[in-house]
């Protein structure tokens, strides 16, 4: 993960976080309904919002799917969360490493 220089010290971007930012910028999108339908307290996708907590892999396997219905212009970036977040669902389920060598690179640029 890259550190981003104008964040904080302390702070880190997430994938979620960076998506849930997209989402939320113009305002038409809100925490608020995200956390309705997340089914997740609204102050958790605040702070993964703003780089001070993380969502559990399987939230954001959800936020993933749900966030190019509600902005397609973000589908690159669902999709990349995606393969983050259902790796990270496997790792926790077999406790073997999941790499993203098989990852195809080339769709997603």
């Amino acid at each position: 993960m890259r550190k981003n220089v104008n964040e904080p010290a302390g702070q880190r971007s997430t994938g979620a976080g960076r998506l849930l930012e997209e989402l939320t910028r113009d305002g038409a999108i809100t925490l608020r309904a995200l956390a309705m339908v997340l089914e997740v307290p609204e102050k958790r996708l605040a702070e993964c919002r703003d780089g001070r907590g993380r969502l559990d892999p399987r939230i954001q396997l959800k936020l993933a799917d749900l966030a190019p219905i509600m902005a397609p212009k973000l589908a690159l970036s669902a999709r990349r969360l995606h393969v983050q977040a259902r790796a990270a669902v496997e790792y926790e389920a077999n406790g073997a490493e999941t790499r993203h060598a098989s990852y195809p690179r080339e769709q997603f640029r």
